[in-house]
């Protein structure tokens, strides 16, 4: 039996390995572009992103806005740290969008899914519609999920930067529900790693959601609650086609 007819699937951290693939895209790119590329930038370039994508969610910012905010913040630290080795120099010669270009195709091919993901997406397709629900950017998550061989599992997608809104807010979720022919709400299941963007959503929008994330196991008493929480990707399929209680898996 299938409970859920219908899921909706956040991308990053839930399906992809979003950390790994950020990481190999960035140093890819600055590499390419003659510039410092030791791992440790990774870390910058996360501590200059995390605050830009919060504004993102709040609707401070767009998503054009973030990528090349961050983009300059990052620029700036490198300069800072290598200024005594004609690193401003190269920064100097380098066109903006063409970084910007370069890096979101590099990010596009470094697809690293996380465990369960492919085997239980194939498991699920044959009994419930699916569809992806993001904050990235639709070309990106597009091109990402034709290289990871998954695009035909799933019903369309709907990225922010076509709604001109960010998860938690309710226009993206309305977009999804009308993108699936508008089914019962009770039929629909939102499945996602973050609290405050995924399942909150979700809650506003008043269909059930799946949180998944390494800490569910933990008693949650965070004020935004799912109506079920996984440790792994692979517990879904239990959730999807039962009447499992809502609990922890």
């Amino acid at each position: 039996m299938v409970k859920y007819q219908y899921v909706i699937l956040d991308a990053d951290h839930t399906l992809f390995d979003f950390d790994r693939s950020e990481k190999a895209a960035l140093l890819t790119t600055l590499r390419d572009f003659g510039l410092p590329a030791n791992p440790s930038i990774h870390r910058i370039y996360q501590d200059i992103n995390k605050p830009l994508w919060r504004r993102l969610e709040a609707g401070a910012i767009s998503a054009t806005e973030l990528k090349y905010q961050r983009t300059q913040q990052l620029f700036q630290h490198i300069a800072q740290q290598h200024q005594h080795e004609g690193v401003e120099k190269t920064l100097a010669h380098i066109d903006l969008h063409d970084f910007l270009e370069h890096y979101l195709q590099a990010l596009a091919q470094a697809v690293f899914l996380l465990p369960g993901v492919r085997a239980t997406l194939s498991l699920l397709a044959p009994r419930c519609r699916m569809m992806i629900l993001t904050n990235g950017i639709h070309a990106m998550q597009k091109k990402r999920l034709q290289n990871a061989g998954l695009e035909k599992l799933f019903s369309g997608l709907i990225a922010s930067d076509q709604i001109g809104a960010a998860k938690p807010d309710v226009r993206m979720f309305s977009a999804a529900l009308e993108l699936l022919g508008h089914p019962p709400k009770q039929q629909v299941l939102m499945v996602g790693d973050q609290l405050a963007t995924d399942i909150a959503g979700a809650n506003q929008m008043g269909i059930p959601s799946c949180w998944v994330h390494p800490a569910a196991n933990r008693a949650l008493t965070h004020p935004i609650q799912p109506t079920y929480a996984i440790t792994r990707f692979d517990k879904l399929l239990h959730i999807v086609q039962s009447d499992a209680d809502p609990q922890t898996q």
